[in-house]
């Protein structure tokens, strides 16, 4: 059974059961809540500019920007947990990385930059890459917002690291979980 009410705009609400579409007049059910469905609108206008989508410069202007390092928790364990050899673990563990992250379109790009190495990944949200780490290892990436932090998983020869990186005022916290270790590394905005 269905019910009907209209709003005061001519909206028309209803309940349903799960997912229905309707193409003469755009009608958008999601499982057992509020059915919007409406004639004033047209079917082009609203599947091109829904207002609860969101671009890629909207989900991610937190993170643009230069971030210097300030602070490093557990990173030895962590590059150790990846299988980073010891002198490479000694000079990572020394340096004091900068991150630029940008967006251009569809596609952020984060640079890592340091006196040791620097490396770029560009890459759209929710799309697989291929990315080569800092320490030359081949893997597979997915890069996605979740609750406000940027999550980078890093998959290869069956192990899995995240990178979430959160931001809160001008500060990023970048934290580097394999298996039990966690890694916290913190950074400042550059003015």
């Amino acid at each position: 059974m269905k019910t009907a009410t209209t709003d005061e705009d001519g909206m028309e609400f209803r309940r349903t059961l799960p997912f229905s579409l309707s193409l003469s007049s755009f009608t958008l059910s999601l499982s057992r809540f509020a059915v919007l469905h409406t004639h004033s609108l047209s079917l082009e206008h609203t599947l091109t500019q829904p207002s609860f989508l969101h671009t890629t410069a909207d989900m991610v202007e937190a993170f643009v920007g230069t971030w210097n390092m300030k602070e490093s928790e557990k990173f030895d364990e962590y590059m150790k947990e990846l299988g980073v050899g010891y002198a490479t673990r000694k000079i990572g563990n020394m340096t004091k990385p900068t991150t630029i992250i940008s967006v251009e379109g569809d596609k952020v790009t984060v640079k890592t930059q340091s006196t040791i190495k620097n490396t770029e990944l560009s890459f759209k949200l929710g799309e697989e890459f291929d990315e080569t780490t800092a320490d030359d290892r081949k893997v597979k990436s997915i890069v996605t917002v979740e609750d406000g932090k940027l999550v980078h998983i890093q998959r290869w020869d069956g192990k899995e690291t995240s990178l979430v990186r959160e931001v809160n005022d001008n500060a990023l916290t970048l934290t580097l979980t394999i298996g039990e270790v966690v890694c916290t590394r913190r950074y400042e905005k550059a003015q």
